[in-house]
């Protein structure tokens, strides 16, 4: 308990470390995230107002442009000048005003709204002299710093752009301001988009940030100017003349040159107008609020220690207890409060009294589950467990368990065989009674098997494995029970055997292939089926039936399936060669061979690699392939007979659809159980059921192959019926590759037999 109380604390530190390391994480992506946004949204700013900024002075370098050619190519009085420039300030009221400059500086011509007596002389100004002197010096529009027109009582961003006379003499200069006043629209637009500011390239002056005339008197420090253009070039590791022309929109952390506070800035270059559009914000902001999401992850990151604490306050000082009751529940099934493996294990694998164990399983229980739900078949489980434990308290020295799902051991007292059947009779009585549930009823079996300590095992291990084996006979007749004796333990031994043999037989060259012919009525060949032998130094020699179900539980029938396909037909084409004539090749199938991912692709790659025509080569499946999956299987026989082979349904009439399963199937051939022709001669029903079967496979045009063929009788009446296939020891037994090649020279492809019986002694 001690080392438990170390390890649990040791575990919440450990958690309030790592979920610190974590908190740090998750806050530095919170902060990361909160630039992102921040860099996004002043991006998009900086880019739509560029965007804006340039289209507008585009447009305003038009309109003069084009007011200016009017005023010089049409010789207008100055009154009729006055009045076009009257008319472009009306068509656009975000311009101050607008006015007409000798080359000189001196004005002689303005709007009505601006006296030109008060108009001062730009080239004598200061604050105007550059920016005209520019004008002078280009053919594109010129915007000047801006600066408070007290003509205007306003402040205005400078437009102005030189005319030129046919000889490209400077004659006139036409020059407007963008009125920064409130109520222009221009100016709320900038306004709405949080701290925009429009910043001269040439001079470092303001173009635009708010309305304080004092903010456009003199420029931005040249220091704190480099400053961020030095951050710049580092950031994005590329000369600031480049960046410039690239027009890219740059963000960077810097100390703003307006207010001074650090700030988040963004900012895009203009190169026609040689300006640039800084949307900033200061950190102080971005803080606040990552501060506020960040307060409320700490306040969540402690609530949860805090709550993680408590629970682990509580586990401790209640773990004493559930203990306790762990031990308790250890050795109970939870479902049906039985004994459980455990208790097995605690107190029955050290008894050493004698006993008897009955291993008892549920007949039909899955079904329950499979069609309503474990929560019936939970309730059917515990109605079970009732019934047991009633029986188990009328005698003494009795243990109930629940060993798994719907198994359950009864361990008594040593019992003999008649005393066995009792008390097993009296668990099938009460198993198999009627159970009522809601609206439902149910009926169950059981199957028993019984064995007893040291009867028949050393140990509990042995007794329980032997045990299961009796009930697994017991399951061939269903609600009954067997007792153990020494005839399915040498069943077990045997088959345990042959497993262990068989995973060495194919290296050992122990499995090898006979051929039986098939043979039409005349007796010439229509074909061979290739039927498997399996010959072992200890088991000797090992009936298809036993081993192939052996393959298929654990798992070697993929290799023994492989190893036969390509031996047979490897030995067919020899025997071929040999015999100098061609015939049917039948190749039985194994129905877990179908469940291999693989099985198509390796079949047809096999077959096509082989030098045997398709059409000469048909699978031999039976009923059972259908059982599990039955739509895969008829896609993969489809996907089989598009390669040119043929399908053989072999068994028929042992399966469990018999002639129903023959409408939907993609089959060619149909054989007829060995079991159907013993008795076709002697009675009469067998044979009424055999006529009926080819009748119906030749109505769907199947070939009829009757297999088992002994005698005359056998053969002659299944010639009455019209059967196309005849196979058996009648005509000739399965034969090694040697003795068929000889068979088929000899008798020149001919095999019948005019013995009125054919029972011959040949090896199988």
């Amino acid at each position: 308990m001690k080392i438990f109380k170390r390890d649990i604390w040791k575990l919440y530190y450990t958690i309030v470390v790592l979920s610190l390391i974590f908190f740090f994480i998750i806050s530095y992506a919170l902060w990361n995230q909160k630039i992102s946004a921040y860099k996004d949204r002043q991006e998009t700013y900086a880019i739509s107002t560029a965007y804006y900024i340039e289209n507008l002075f585009s447009q305003y370098e038009t309109i003069l442009d084009i007011v200016g050619k009017n005023i010089l190519n049409h010789n207008l009085t100055p009154q009729q000048e006055k009045k076009m420039l009257d008319q472009m300030l009306l068509l656009n009221p975000t311009l101050a005003g607008v006015g007409l400059f000798k080359p000189d500086g001196t004005p002689y011509l303005a709007t009505s709204n601006i006296d030109v007596k008060k108009i001062p002389n730009l080239l004598q100004t200061k604050k105007t002299r550059e920016g005209f002197l520019d004008a002078l010096e280009s053919d594109r529009m010129v915007v000047g710093r801006t600066y408070y027109l007290e003509a205007l009582k306003s402040l205005v961003i400078p437009i102005r752009k030189a005319l030129y006379d046919k000889k490209g003499d400077v004659v006139a200069v036409i020059a407007s301001g963008i009125s920064l006043s409130k109520k222009n629209q221009f100016i709320h637009s900038l306004l709405g988009a949080n701290k925009i500011f429009i910043l001269r390239d040439k001079d470092n002056y303001l173009q635009f940030y708010d309305f304080e005339e004092y903010l456009y008197r003199k420029p931005v420090g040249k220091r704190a100017l480099a400053d961020i253009f030095q951050i710049m070039e580092q950031v994005y590791a590329k000369p600031l003349r480049e960046l410039k022309n690239s027009e890219a929109v740059i963000s960077v952390t810097c100390t703003s040159y307006i207010t001074g506070k650090l700030s988040y800035s963004s900012y895009k270059y203009i190169k026609r107008y040689k300006e640039w559009i800084v949307v900033t914000t200061p950190l102080t902001i971005i803080r606040a609020e990552y501060l506020n999401q960040e307060l409320i992850l700490l306040a969540i990151y402690i609530l949860i220690l805090f709550i993680i604490y408590y629970l682990i306050g509580v586990i401790d000082r209640n773990e004493m207890q559930k203990q306790r009751t762990l031990k308790e529940q250890a050795i109970r099934d939870s479902l049906t409060s039985l004994y459980n493996r455990y208790y097995i294990e605690e107190k029955i694998k050290n008894f050493k009294s004698k006993y008897t164990l009955f291993f008892i399983d549920l007949d039909g229980f899955k079904s329950i589950n499979d069609s309503f739900g474990h929560e019936y078949g939970d309730k059917v489980l515990q109605i079970i467990a009732a019934r047991l434990m009633s029986l188990a308290k009328k005698e003494e020295h009795r243990d109930i368990i629940r060993y798994s799902g719907d198994e359950f051991i009864l361990i008594t007292e040593f019992m003999s065989d008649d005393s066995i059947g009792v008390c097993a009779k009296g668990i099938l009585h009460a198993i198999s009674g009627e159970f009522v549930i809601d609206e439902f009823k149910f009926v169950l079996g059981a199957s028993i098997g019984v064995a007893r300590y040291p009867y028949d095992g050393k140990n509990f291990d042995e007794v329980k494995r032997y045990a299961d084996l009796a009930m697994y006979k017991a399951k061939e007749m269903k609600n009954s029970f067997v007792i153990f004796h020494e005839a399915i333990k040498e069943k077990y031994l045997r088959s345990a055997m042959m497993e262990r043999e068989l995973k060495m037989a194919l290296s050992r060259g122990e499995i090898s292939m006979v051929y039986q012919p098939q043979v039409y009525i005349d007796g010439k060949i229509y074909g061979v089926e290739a039927l498997v032998r399996w010959n072992n130094e200890t088991l000797g020699f090992v009936p298809p039936d036993e081993f192939i179900a052996i393959a298929e539980i654990t798992g070697l029938i993929k290799d023994i399936g492989r190893f036969i396909i390509s031996k047979v037909l490897e030995d067919v084409y020899e025997i071929q060669q040999a015999a100098k004539k061609e015939f049917h090749l039948s190749i039985n199938i194994s129905a877990k061979q179908f469940s291999q991912h693989d099985f198509l692709s390796c079949i047809i790659g096999k077959v096509t690699a082989s030098q045997i025509k398709t059409e000469l080569i048909s699978l031999e499946i039976t009923e059972t392939v259908f059982i599990e999956d039955k739509k895969h299987v008829i896609a993969i026989l489809e996907d089989i007979k598009k390669q040119g082979m043929k399908i053989s349904l072999d068994d028929f009439g042992t399966g469990y659809s018999s002639m129903n399963i023959l409408r939907n199937l993609p089959i060619d051939e149909l054989k007829i159980d060995k079991s159907f022709i013993d008795d076709i001669v002697e009675e009469k029903d067998t044979r009424q059921i055999v006529h009926s079967i080819i009748i119906i496979a030749k109505s769907l045009g199947l070939q009829v192959v009757a297999e088992g063929v002994e005698n005359m009788e056998q053969k002659e009446i299944l010639e009455s019926f019209g059967c196309d296939i005849y196979q058996g020891y009648l005509f000739a037994k399965p034969m090694k590759k040697e003795e068929l090649v000889e068979k088929l020279i000899k008798n020149k492809g001919i095999f019948l037999s005019t013995l009125k019986n054919s029972m011959l002694n040949f090896e199988i």
